[in-house]
């Protein structure tokens, strides 16, 4: 069982120039075999950034200068009763393994839902669905 541990103080930023080699650090890491992760021009292309600047698509959880963190944010569209509503899908949620239940997670969601459009997600796994929901997620089925 996993144990809780003391809070991290963390800044919530975007994916930009200065951070490239840490996030590579960083996927390294927690993607050992996923080497496309580390590559900046896929994260600029995946989370829809610019060739150079921040990706604002791609939030980090940054302590001094290392990341521990990272929650990914695709635009969307969605179209609900017939009306277009601005969105994005969450996705590609990590934290390091050596900060997991320090409140890393429910902080990246907590940057992505001051934004202005709704935030939809999934469920990749049984302890993704259970922060997903403690972060404030609702669940929703589909139309059959």
């Amino acid at each position: 069982m996993e144990k809780n541990i003391p809070p991290v103080n963390v800044d919530i930023v975007p994916y930009g120039d200065d951070l490239v080699e840490t996030h590579r650090e960083f996927c390294s890491k927690v993607w050992p075999g996923k080497k496309r992760r580390r590559e900046d021009d896929y994260n600029r292309w995946k989370f829809r950034g610019p060739e150079k600047g921040d990706v604002n698509g791609l939030l980090l959880a940054v302590s001094g200068k290392k990341v521990l963190g990272q929650l990914g944010l695709i635009p969307v569209t969605v179209i609900l009763n017939r009306k277009e509503k601005k969105s994005q899908w969450a996705c590609d949620l990590m934290v390091d393994p050596g900060f997991r239940k320090s409140g890393i997670g429910n902080k990246l969601f907590a940057h992505a839902f001051e934004r202005d459009m709704m935030t939809i997600g999934n469920n990749p796994s049984p302890k993704a669905d259970a922060l997903m929901l403690k972060a404030g997620f609702k669940k929703i089925r589909a139309a059959e």
